[in-house]
Parts: structure tokens; C-alpha cells; sequence
């Protein structure tokens, strides 16, 4: 049987939601800072790829875009 590309199943769903949850956390509380004014590197865009890596593609674009949203939702008032 030929395995679908975006299977998007019960396990994924959670760890879609985990991740966006954790990816919002770092986002908005984790910054590492760097010797250049204004600028930090965000920790959080590595749990996007480690979950894209683990649940497949869907899974990884939608941890980023929910927990971006959620962050500026959360920091600012709207997305």
C-alpha cells in the first residue's frame, strides 16, 4: 500500500498541538542574546524543524504558524 505524504492521523494532531505550545513558550520567553543591537537568535524555529523531522511537513508547518500566531496573539493583541 502507498504511504500518503500528509497523513495526518491522531499522534500527530497531539504532537501538533505540544508542539505549538512549546514553539509559543520559546518564542516569546527564550532569546539568546547576540553582540549586535536589536538582534537575538530564537530558539524556537528549532522546535519547528524537530517536529516537522518527527510528524512529517504538515505537522511542522502548522507548529510554526499556530504558535506564531498564538505568540502574537498573546505579545501584541492580534496576529
Amino acid at each position: 500500500m502507498k504511504k500518503k505524504l500528509f497523513a495526518f492521523n491522531t499522534r500527530t494532531l497531539v504532537g501538533t498541538a505540544l508542539g505549538a505550545a512549546l514553539f509559543t513558550v520559546l518564542f516569546m520567553f527564550v532569546k539568546i542574546p547576540t553582540g549586535i543591537p536589536e538582534t537575538q537568535i530564537q530558539s524556537a524555529y528549532g522546535v519547528g524543524g524537530f517536529f516537522a523531522a518527527l510528524f512529517g511537513p504538515l505537522a511542522g508547518f502548522l507548529v510554526a504558524f499556530i504558535g506564531h500566531a498564538l505568540s502574537d496573539i498573546v505579545q501584541y493583541g492580534s496576529a
